[in-house]
């Protein structure tokens, strides 16, 4: 299997508006007179500022291949061979159960109340009947639904 890399949709949405912010602040203080005295201050500001948001919002992922899942959070990074993982979980976020460890998926959260009702309308309109037990984490089209989909 061709290694599969999974992102949040929504923190990648949420990552390019706060770049289209950063920018547009960073070009109004350099343009407006007197706005700012140093512009290499606002330019090193911006782009800090935007390595920040990089981090936090672009960057955490799950990877897939034939070996291991390897998880990317914000700060740290896990490798879980396959003879590892015991459980695939989507209750408040994808959650990878290994022995003597639970570690948590940033790039997976499980949906809102809204993106819960929505993803579970388009699943019925879809599938027809959903099981009573099934998750929101567990549907299709969200985030944890797609990243669990991918694990499994």
């Amino acid at each position: 299997m061709p290694r599969q890399t999974f992102r949040s949709t929504f923190t990648r949405i949420l990552c390019v508006i706060a770049w289209a912010i950063i920018a547009v602040v960073a070009i109004g203080l350099l343009v407006v007179p007197g706005a700012s005295d140093a512009p290499a201050l606002v330019i090193v500001g911006g782009l800090g500022a935007a390595a920040v948001v990089t981090a936090v919002l672009w960057s955490p992922s799950i990877c897939v291949d034939d070996e291991a899942v390897q998880v990317d959070n914000i700060a740290l990074r896990y490798r879980v061979p396959w003879a590892a993982l015991i459980h695939v979980d989507t209750r408040y976020a994808l959650q990878l159960h290994t022995p003597g460890r639970r570690i948590g998926v940033t790039a997976a959260p499980a949906p809102g109340a809204t993106g819960s009702l929505r993803a579970m309308r388009a699943h019925r309109r879809s599938e027809g009947v959903t099981a009573p037990n099934t998750r929101p984490g567990e549907l299709p089209g969200t985030d944890s639904g797609n990243a669990a989909e991918l694990v499994r």
